[in-house]
């Protein structure tokens, strides 16, 4: 409830009311506490304010940003992944990692030694991985994953994907260029 104090101002308080009764049982009235609760208020106010900042940083985030459980499920993905993928999150979200049609079947036991890395507490370098969109094409990518904890608790894993695809085929194109320049001044 809130209540007006003297100064007129309304502050949100907690209160608890019970029947008083006589000898006999017969109500006679009620006795009550209450409890000012503004700053309880505000700590969930500034909880839920901090909560929408993160949310929105994270769905405004241009890598793909992944959440899996203990046992490898998806808890959770980002915007930019779905787009990158091609599959909406409800497509994503509630299937063990191994089950994503994202995945190509030779790089499974890559990933369950990448999980049971990060299953030891240890946070493996960023790696390269190619992955299958929905309409089929394939793409390069890059992950960094690490563990999360809820206090001192492991809670499940995140990582954060970058589409590399384009980089990399830069990154062809300027090493066939260099060689291609290699290879005429070879006969000057």
């Amino acid at each position: 409830y809130h209540i007006i104090i003297k100064d007129g101002s309304r502050i949100p308080v907690e209160m608890s009311i019970a029947i008083m009764k006589d000898p006999n049982g017969k109500p006679i009235g009620f006795v009550g506490t209450s409890r000012d609760i503004s700053e309880r208020k505000q700590a969930e106010a500034a909880l839920r304010e901090s909560e929408e900042r993160y949310r929105s940083m994270v769905e405004l985030a241009p890598d793909g940003i992944m959440t899996m459980d203990m046992k490898g499920v998806i808890t959770s993905v980002n915007s930019a992944f779905s787009r990158w993928t091609g599959y909406s999150k409800d497509e994503i979200v509630g299937k063990h990692f191994t089950k994503l049609r994202t995945i190509r079947a030779r790089d499974i036991p890559i990933y369950l030694k990448l999980f049971s890395f990060v299953l030891k507490g240890k946070t493996p370098p960023p790696f390269e991985f190619a992955y299958i969109r929905k309409d089929g094409t394939q793409r390069l990518g890059e992950a960094h994953a690490t563990f999360v904890e809820e206090g001192d608790k492991k809670a499940g894993f995140q990582a954060i994907l970058r589409d590399i695809t384009e980089r990399k085929r830069a990154e062809e194109a300027l090493r066939e260029s260099e060689e291609q320049a290699r290879h005429l001044l070879e006969f000057q």
